[in-house]
């Protein structure tokens, strides 16, 4: 049983399989790197800086003066409140997953190299 186990320790920290991935959309080039055993993500997201900007001015804006209002306001308002919030941030959620997967099917992937997948 001794001669099974390995006489020099030498550790090197790798994570395999990696996956790297590239998104071009116009002019634009996004890079994606993916751990194959956790699923972890690291990448660029293509943001239009305006429309990022403009989405939080108009989501700060109303919240300002809700907590602006917070303290004059009774708790049931507050609820209904916070109940037609998360209908309309659930609404334009559902809206944008639609319109994301009806303009861009997923990306089919394909091997590179002389791999041998054995089938």
């Amino acid at each position: 049983m001794d001669d099974l186990r390995p006489n020099e320790i030498y550790k090197e920290l790798v994570m395999f399989p990696v996956w790297f991935l590239t998104y071009r959309d116009k002019d634009r080039v996004s890079y994606v790197v993916i751990n194959g055993q956790t699923g972890k993500a690291a990448g660029d997201i293509p943001v239009d800086v305006n429309r990022y900007f403009m989405g939080s001015v108009l989501l700060a804006l109303p919240l300002f003066g809700l907590l602006h209002l917070a303290g004059n306001l009774q708790p049931a308002v507050m609820l209904v409140i916070a109940g037609v919030m998360a209908g309309v941030c659930a609404f334009f959620s559902v809206k944008q997953q639609k319109q994301l997967r009806a303009s861009r099917p997923l990306p089919q992937f394909e091997r590179r190299g002389g791999e041998e997948d054995g089938r």
